[in-house]
């Protein structure tokens, strides 16, 4: 299921869908989409359905200041979708994908921050050859757009879309679109008791006026009592929204004391209450909520060590659905058959959790650290994050092993201090018993059989790396080339090198740029930092092409060099974080005595 937002508040990377029942509500939301674009330097690509791209540049010109200037200056630019998704009378989906890369590309060159695309999608009900994978094609966007960072909003007028086609594509999209339309009014009464009753309808277009409310009605001392029983329609985003003003508290210590009631004569209403109390919220005075004193502020770490589905599924929707009635933004990175499950064991809270498949996400130790980074830059902003993370440990190679076993660790210094909370998980009976061991090592708690402990074996991120670069590297089995590094002239014969390699191997041209590009800027560094003579070396092994830089310099000595992306302003610590970002792995050993650094190129 999607989770509900505004179109205002769509970022980069978001996949959304805004399914719309009349024409106003569909401009409503285009109007907050190229604003949002326009305010965030992005360029903006339209692509309309039966209305001209004129006609939809006038009605924007109405709704939005600057849209005309946009226009002109080619930031907003505005098409009809046939004759974008239809090329020759068909739906190609790879064709797609690539028009609309090259669209990303084009803006970047032009300046812009980045790219948003609105999309009217009747052209799908047109029967035209390729339209009947509408709902792959969908499915695979959230890949593109979690790697490529474009923002999307798709439209589907419920008008002519079957409901069982909705079904399917709300499913396909991690985001909702949720549109604020006039009359979606709440009252708020004082009883004589201090309960204050809510009624009427609340959505995430008025949640922020019922922030104020409660706060203006916040006792000095005391929880703040509200009963909603009267509530006609209400959204659960519309509370989590508003968390930075009034944030649910815990109910007996658990959140298996919360249970879903629902009304006969109003079918439309649901809501969560505790079985022993009415909702309770902690309100300061000036309607902000505190960490101090909040044993959970900082980071939290937790390994879950389980041995079957069921164990699986109840602790993680567990920790889930706490995290949702908590007011966290909550994150489930997992393989498709564990979200599955997860989705079933939450029932409708699942609607609150973002999920997105871990094949796709764990593809590299680094870049999945940097997408977790990048997740809590994004969604933080006075909110707690809360993630569960499942990589897939298996069939992996014993230097793959090794690097993923201290991107674990790393998770520990990247996120010292900020507020957020990880659940990984580890197959304890499946997986190799050398993964399960380090887990303990990795994560300051531990989770075993429905027991939450601090664990005994976890060990200072800095000592545990050092420990796992304790073993030298194997020697290189097979032909190795051999490239002295005096200066920077012999970068010329190390690309050559290289490019003999890779070609050898069939990896296509712009491979083959990317992997020079990542040894180059290695190898650059012998000069630029260590200020000593350095030696390459290229083999291939295993499916591999492996290139290895080594100085004899004084080493390195932050154990995230190259896992995070250095400041914008900073002028060094580029070099490891591309090459981290572009081979498939790098290996680093480092000391007193100088540098090792392998980058792994898969062949495959």
């Amino acid at each position: 299921m999607s989770t509900s937002v505004s179109a205002a508040s769509l970022r980069q990377g978001d996949h959304s869908c805004l399914i719309y029942e009349s024409d106003e509500q569909h401009r409503t939301a285009l109007a907050e989409f190229v604003r949002g674009g326009l305010e965030r330097d992005e360029r903006i690509t339209y692509l309309a359905g039966t209305r001209s791209p004129q006609e939809v540049v006038d009605e924007l010109m109405e709704d939005v200041v600057d849209v005309g200037a946009a226009n002109a200056r080619g930031q907003l630019r505005v098409w009809m979708a046939d004759d974008v998704y239809l090329v020759d009378g068909r739906f190609d989906p790879d064709h797609m994908m690539d028009r609309l890369r090259d669209e990303m590309r084009l803006a970047e060159i032009d300046g812009y921050s980045g790219s948003r695309f609105a999309a009217e999608m009747t052209w799908a009900l047109t029967g035209r050859p390729g339209t009947e994978m509408l709902v792959e094609y969908e499915h695979a966007l959230n890949e593109f757009f979690a790697s490529g960072r474009p923002v999307g909003m798709c439209g589907y007028d419920r008008r002519q879309f079957t409901s069982d086609m909705l079904h399917h594509i709300t499913h396909a999209h991690p985001l909702q679109v949720e549109v604020q339309m006039p009359g979606s009014t709440f009252t708020l009464s004082a009883q004589p008791s201090g309960l204050l009753k809510l009624a009427g309808e609340v959505d995430l277009f008025n949640a922020e006026l019922l922030a104020s409310a409660l706060s203006a009605a916040a006792p000095r001392e005391g929880p703040l009592r509200i009963e909603a029983s009267q509530l006609e329609s209400w959204t659960w985003p519309a509370f989590v929204s508003c968390t930075g003003r009034v944030r649910p508290a815990r109910t007996a210590g658990s959140c298996s004391s919360l249970r879903r009631r629902s009304c006969d004569d109003s079918p439309n209403w649901q809501s969560w209450t505790s079985t022993s109390s009415p909702w309770r919220a902690d309100v300061l005075a000036d309607g902000q909520t505190t960490t101090d004193g909040d044993p959970n502020a900082g980071f939290r770490h937790h390994a879950l060590l389980h041995r079957s589905d069921h164990e699986f599924t109840s602790e993680v929707a567990g920790y889930l659905r706490e995290g949702v009635v908590e007011g966290d933004h909550v994150l489930a990175v997992t393989s498709n058959a564990h979200g599955a499950l997860l989705r079933q064991a939450l029932g409708p809270v699942a609607a609150h959790v973002q999920f997105r498949d871990g094949t796709a996400w764990y593809t590299n130790p680094v870049r999945a650290l940097h997408s977790y980074d990048r997740y809590v830059r994004d969604n933080g902003n006075g909110h707690r994050i809360r993630v569960v993370g499942e990589a897939d440990w298996f069939g992996r190679s014993a230097a793959a092993d090794r690097e993923w076993t201290r991107y674990e660790s790393l998770l520990n210094v990247a996120f010292a201090d900020r507020p957020v909370s990880i659940l990984c998980t580890y197959d304890a009976v499946n997986l190799p018993e050398s993964v399960v061991k380090h887990a303990v090592c990795t994560h300051p708690d531990v989770i075993t059989g429905a027991v939450w402990s601090a664990s005994e074996a976890f060990e200072d991120p800095r000592i545990f790396c050092h420990t796992l670069d304790r073993d030298e590297l194997p020697q290189p089995s097979g032909p190795t080339v051999r490239q002295p590094l005096g200066g920077a002239a012999d970068l010329a014969g190390l690309r050559q090198a290289i490019e003999d390699h890779a070609a050898g191997a069939g990896l296509p041209g712009e491979r083959i740029r990317e992997i020079q590009l990542a040894v180059n800027e290695v190898a650059a560094n012998v000069f630029r930092h260590a200020n000593t003579d350095g030696e390459a070396r290229i083999w291939r092994i295993d499916g591999e092409i492996v290139c290895e830089i080594a100085d004899t310099g004084h080493g390195l000595d932050d154990p995230l060099a190259g896992h995070l992306p250095p400041s914008p302003m900073a002028p060094d610590g580029w070099g490891l974080w591309l090459s981290r970002q572009i081979c498939d792995l790098v290996d680093v050993r480092s000391n007193e005595s100088g540098t090792v650094v392998r980058l792994h190129v898969s062949t495959g």
